[in-house]
């Protein structure tokens, strides 16, 4: 599904394990489908923002899905959504937070899913046709310049008030950044070791929420309690993909940085100004992670009270050459 031309996270993981043939479906279709790397074909059906269950039923009467054995949603919101609707309508089992898809000839074709605690794998071998949810940002970055192949298919007359089963989708609420999957988040602020309590990281999250932003962080900040385990980015935790990445006393492990995708901005405080984050940052502030951070929520706070021209400075803080 897309959303005002807006491919949702892990759109290219699903398009590239279903073997580059794939359908989009939302307002401005053709527009999303463009964006998936090629060469492949995709289905664009322009749609309304119709119910999950009536949507379901709609795509259900699609020859091609119809008739596709193993059917790949990406785990994104609208994917976890529509899925078990989809299972329904299409009477499949839901095989959901698959980390990757294998085909064997000898053995079938399986399916791997890993459970919720992310510690656990379990491997299923496919008895018949399914539907499969895939976690985004596990198969890396793909990048083509070789265009896709969109065809313009028009849904099926089915009633918009059809009923399936005892399924029902009562409302679409809009993301919270403070609880919202951090996969799908594109404002993350995230913090490390240097922060050394979860007083700082409590403000850490107070300062995220205030700018739009998800709160984050690394397995050591995890280990300590500072955050749960779903906020933990890296090999060990949740592959994120933001526009924006915030990083408070964060060295730059490759155990963290290889879940961190490819934001477009990275800005970084770090009192070692040759650490792989700051080297990685287009913004590298050298100060103490835990005195910008009350810096910023003093400001933060200036201009909620109204003063737009407060200046808030932090002491022995400089911006290094990157």
């Amino acid at each position: 599904m897309c959303r005002d031309g807006v491919l949702p996270a892990g759109a290219a993981d699903v398009f590239v394990a279903a073997g580059r043939r794939g359908v989009v479906v939302g307002v401005a279709a053709a527009a999303a489908a463009a964006q998936l790397p090629g060469p492949g074909i995709v289905d664009a059906v322009e749609s309304s923002h119709l119910p999950f269950r009536v949507l379901a039923r709609h795509l259900g009467q699609l020859s091609h899905i119809n008739q596709c054995d193993v059917l790949v949603l990406p785990a994104s919101p609208d994917g976890r959504d529509l899925a078990p609707h989809l299972a329904l309508s299409l009477q499949r089992p839901l095989l959901a937070g698959a980390t990757r898809i294998r085909g064997d000839r000898i053995r079938g074709d399986r399916v791997t899913t890993v459970r919720s605690d992310g510690l656990l794998d379990f491997e299923h071998r496919l008895a018949g046709p399914c539907i499969v949810t895939l976690i985004p940002g596990l198969s890396g970055t793909f990048v083509s310049d070789v265009p896709v192949e969109v065809r313009l298919v028009e849904l099926a007359n089915v009633a918009s008030n059809a009923v399936i089963g005892s399924v029902s989708t009562e409302s679409l609420l809009p993301a919270d950044p403070t609880t919202m999957d951090l996969a799908e988040a594109r404002c993350i602020v995230a913090g490390g070791q240097g922060l050394a309590s979860k007083l700082a990281f409590d403000q850490l999250g107070r300062i995220g929420a205030a700018i739009g932003g998800s709160l984050g962080g690394t397995r050591v900040a995890s280990d300590a309690g500072w955050i749960p385990f779903e906020r933990q980015i890296g090999t060990t935790g949740v592959a994120v993909a933001p526009r924006v990445y915030l990083a408070f006393a964060i060295s730059g492990a490759t155990q963290h940085t290889s879940g961190l995708g490819s934001p477009d901005h990275i800005i970084s405080v770090n009192t070692d100004p040759s650490c792989p984050m700051m080297a990685m940052s287009q913004v590298a502030i050298v100060s103490d992670a835990v005195a910008v951070l009350g810096a910023l929520e003093a400001k933060l706070a200036a201009r909620t009270d109204g003063d737009s021209d407060t200046h808030v400075e932090v002491a022995n803080c400089e911006v290094a050459d990157v």
